[in-house]
């Protein structure tokens, strides 16, 4: 038998669990179901020295130039049909995984924008840096948006519509199994009437603090707060929103926390809240819909149908629709769960693109 990196169909270079961000748990996903489609893929993961090894993920320690010639060694190597770059912030590292796609000029090449800052990455930048982001761009073969404020900035910067497409970052999950939270968690559903859930780095740009603060605008109602922690805890942020907390007891604080266990807690929650000051899509306001749960969030990006939206930085916006919703009886969110659009379109896009060699493959195998 084969090794699995003697032959690769695609290759990722992404983001990666751990940490648990909504970007590397779309890389994760996207590898699984294009396994499952018998299109074998290698993921590329720029990580810090002693993340857990896993089949079918190299990880790359190091300083950026020293990972960089690593993966760039990788890609040689392993002669990926397909290379897909995911950028998870900025516009910054444009021009340095533009070579990955010029690495292997033969082969179809993809790159997913994730991040909430290219737009104004884009606005901000000087002429001469937007045409190198634009001839950066023409190296790949196709553009994934992940939503229309990043289509609208690629078009202004030049990029034809036609190799552009809108998809969001998100796979649909199964349907989740009873829960079984832990006991803190379940005596915390237990003393409350409401419970939040909220995610995200601990940082001033995910709003966490804010969610900690319109707890106390729910009056006459018994509320609880989960918050799950992805990446670098920030302490002194972190210590303000503890502060904050109007019954430190109905609280609840994890970090890192497998896919698995996070769905586990979504179901134990009755609002999913998302406070961020800017996002590229948020992969936990889509599960939280397709859980059918009732979900508030800022308007600093097109949200899906079935969202609740408040003014992105308002502190008394987020306090009234929390407190309207809390009111009324959180209630489950089925209608938004049929409009959610996913990232199946994508995997039907490699088969597209792939399938003439899969199927030569198969007749010679």
């Amino acid at each position: 038998m084969n090794s699995p990196l003697e032959h690769v169909d695609v290759l990722q270079i992404g983001g990666y669990p751990p940490p648990h961000g909504g970007v590397a748990i779309h890389v994760q996903e996207l590898a699984a179901r294009l396994r499952a489609r018998s299109i074998s893929c290698v993921v590329l993961n720029p990580a810090a020295a002693g993340a857990p090894s896993e089949p079918g993920v190299l990880r790359f320690a190091g300083g950026r130039g020293r990972q960089f010639l690593a993966m760039l060694g990788a890609i040689w190597r392993l002669a990926p049909r397909a290379i897909h770059v995911h950028i998870a912030a900025g516009a910054q590292a444009l021009p340095w995984v533009a070579l990955f796609a010029r690495s292997m000029p033969l082969r179809t090449s993809l790159v997913t924008i994730h991040s909430g800052l290219f737009p104004a990455a884009l606005a901000s930048a000087r002429p001469w840096r937007r045409l190198l982001y634009r001839r950066s761009l023409d190296a790949f073969t196709w553009i994934i948006a992940v939503n229309p404020n990043i289509l609208d900035a690629l078009s202004s910067l030049g990029i034809h519509p036609a190799k552009v497409r809108v998809i969001p970052a998100f796979f649909p999950v199964p349907a989740a199994a009873p829960a079984s939270p832990d006991q803190a968690l379940a005596r915390l559903r237990a003393q409350c009437d409401v419970l939040l859930f909220t995610s995200g780095f601990m940082h001033p740009d995910w709003g966490i603090l804010s969610v900690a603060r319109a707890l106390h605008a729910l009056n006459g109602v018994r509320a609880g707060l989960v918050v799950v922690q992805s990446g670098d805890t920030a302490p002194e942020y972190e210590r303000e929103v503890r502060a904050t907390l109007p019954d430190p007891a109905r609280a609840l604080f994890y970090q890192e926390v497998p896919h698995e266990r996070f769905l586990q807690i979504l179901a134990a929650s009755d609002i999913y809240v998302r406070a961020s000051l800017y996002d590229g899509d948020s992969n936990a306001v889509r599960e939280a819909l397709s859980a059918g749960k009732s979900v508030v969030a800022s308007d600093c990006v097109p949200r899906p149908p079935g969202c609740v939206l408040f003014r992105s930085a308002s502190q008394p916006a987020l306090d009234a629709a929390l407190s309207n919703l809390a009111a009324a009886g959180a209630q489950r969110n089925a209608d938004a769960q049929a409009s959610l659009e996913s990232s199946e379109q994508l995997l039907d896009l490699y088969q597209h693109l792939l399938g003439p060699s899969l199927c030569e493959r198969k007749v010679h195998a």
